[in-house]
């Protein structure tokens, strides 16, 4: 086992932060230290303690192979998200405050056909007036109903996308978690087919 792994790993290092506190030679077969920084790595090992490290059979790198792959699998579902909606924890607010309101506005209508709204009492949805489409005219939104049925269907929409994007995420990541070879890893990740959007 190469010997910088082995101590950049028990100290918790990424190995280009360990090679900055340390400077470890292979000549000839034989391992030794030119630098060590004690106040970060703790004691300085013996010649005959990286003798015996370097001895040691090299880790399995599928353990770590299959996180990577989940890492970017995970990245990749993100990135799929996004392309329908605006990131940002504020943005998600402005969602969640605009479906509140529109809900609120089907119950009332399926409550009463004929109620009429003050837009002052949905600001969200009036905010949104005449940029969005009502999906049962494919006209810009004309009132806070209409408004409100554009909201509701793109929520929808955004929900079974997401739900189609999250089948494929985890489905991929069991099959890694349970592949026995990298070549298997690799093989899923590769195979790894996202749901077409819109």
């Amino acid at each position: 086992m190469n010997p910088a792994q082995h101590y950049a790993d028990a100290k918790g290092l990424d190995l280009s932060a360990f090679v900055q506190a340390a400077n470890l030679l292979h000549v000839d077969g034989s391992w030794s230290i030119t630098r060590w920084d004690e106040a970060v790595l703790g004691p300085r090992p013996t010649e005959d303690d990286l003798s015996a490290v370097a001895a040691l059979p090299d880790p399995d790198p599928l353990p770590a192979l299959k996180v990577a792959l989940s890492q970017q699998i995970d990245a990749a579902a993100e990135a799929l998200r996004l392309t329908l909606i605006t990131p940002g924890s504020g943005q998600a607010m402005e969602y969640q405050e605009a479906y509140a309101e529109a809900v609120q506005v089907d119950a009332a209508i399926k409550a009463n056909a004929a109620v009429t709204f003050d837009p002052a009492a949905f600001p969200m949805l009036s905010a949104s007036l005449g940029y969005d489409r009502d999906p049962s005219t494919g006209e810009p939104t004309t009132d806070i109903a209409s408004e409100a049925r554009a909201v509701l269907a793109a929520y929808d929409a955004y929900q079974r996308a997401g739900a189609a994007i999250r089948g494929a995420r985890l489905k991929a990541k069991a099959e890694i978690a349970a592949a026995t070879s990298e070549v298997a890893a690799v093989a899923i990740f590769s195979g790894l087919i996202w749901p077409k959007l819109g």
